[in-house]
């Protein structure tokens, strides 16, 4: 991770990097994105994890957590598509289960595009301004992290519900 920029124990850093790779195992490949674009999610990762009030109000433990969550996730996808890439069908499958996954948290990864100033709606030009995090009580299908808005995914969800109890 320190090569890219990335730190480990970093909630932003973890969720930008599962970002990219859901969005790229949803079509088939697992390239290594470069720092530019890495470095452009990270900031809409941090703009979604500090719009995320659950998040905000986490313990460091409880962030830390769902941090590794996110880096164990990343790593099983990355895995699968590296295993999968090989095989047509399989990869589609595999493509298939990080979307509906995705959606699940509330991220439609058909609807965004990746490019160097991160992710952007589908259908917008890469002249206009990149997505950003919604606001909270937003949920726009192109680019609502499932961090932002209250929706951090069932990983980040059980991990602060279980902090409450």
């Amino acid at each position: 991770m320190a090569p890219q920029g990335l730190r480990i124990d970093n909630v932003a850093d973890a969720y930008a990097l599962w970002w990219i790779t859901a969005w790229q195992a949803s079509r088939g490949n697992n390239d290594t994105p470069d720092r530019t674009v890495l470095s452009a999610v990270r900031a809409q990762a941090e703009s979604a994890v500090t719009a995320a009030g659950e998040l905000t109000r986490a313990t460091d433990a409880q962030k830390q957590e769902l941090a590794e969550a996110l880096w164990v996730q990343t790593a099983l996808i990355d895995g699968a598509v590296e295993q999968a890439k090989h095989d047509p069908v399989r990869l589609r499958e595999v493509g298939a289960a990080v979307r509906k996954g995705a959606k699940s948290m509330g991220l439609d990864l058909g609807m965004i595009e990746l490019t160097r100033e991160g992710f952007i709606p589908v259908g917008t030009s890469q002249n206009e301004a990149p997505a950003r995090a919604p606001h909270l009580h937003s949920a726009p299908p192109y680019g609502a992290p499932a961090l932002a808005a209250g929706s951090m995914g069932v990983g980040g969800f059980l991990v602060l519900r279980r902090g409450r109890g």
